[in-house]
């Protein structure tokens, strides 16, 4: 396959790669927020003052400003992996609001993740000994 040789294996195995961690950090930062930081996220909850996912959406109904994209990725990231203790809190806490379905497709995403990573290793040994002619 063609994604095996070239520049385009880079492209993908940089994504699979960042698509593994980042999905895993996610379900790990649910499950740290439920558990380490307990405290911090019912102080949200009350400061929030939302009980559904309708709610928080009826609350930012507020257009969009394209040039703070660029600036709210940058803090997205910063919060990811300097200050995980906030992030999970606020992935924990956003996983409440919707029911558990944040950390539902998280996993799913995450074992697809891992699939993809399967295929793609299966995929590399079987396509090297179709050319060379060696069995497994």
């Amino acid at each position: 396959m063609e994604i095996h040789t070239g520049k385009r294996r880079y492209y993908v195995y940089t994504q699979l790669v960042f698509g593994l961690v980042f999905f895993s950090l996610a379900v790990f930062a649910i499950e740290h927020g439920n558990s380490v930081y307990d405290l911090e996220k019912e102080v949200l909850r009350e400061q929030l003052q939302i009980e559904s996912i309708t709610e928080l959406a009826e609350r930012t109904q507020d257009e969009i400003n394209l040039k703070d994209i660029p600036y709210a990725l940058f803090v997205f990231f910063y919060i990811m992996i300097f200050r995980f203790d906030i992030y999970s809190t606020i992935l924990s806490t956003l996983n409440d609001i919707s029911d558990g379905y944040v950390l539902h497709f998280s996993t799913v995403f995450l074992v697809e993740m891992i699939e993809l990573i399967g295929i793609t290793i299966y995929t590399k040994f079987t396509i090297k000994t179709e050319k060379t002619g060696d069995a497994f």
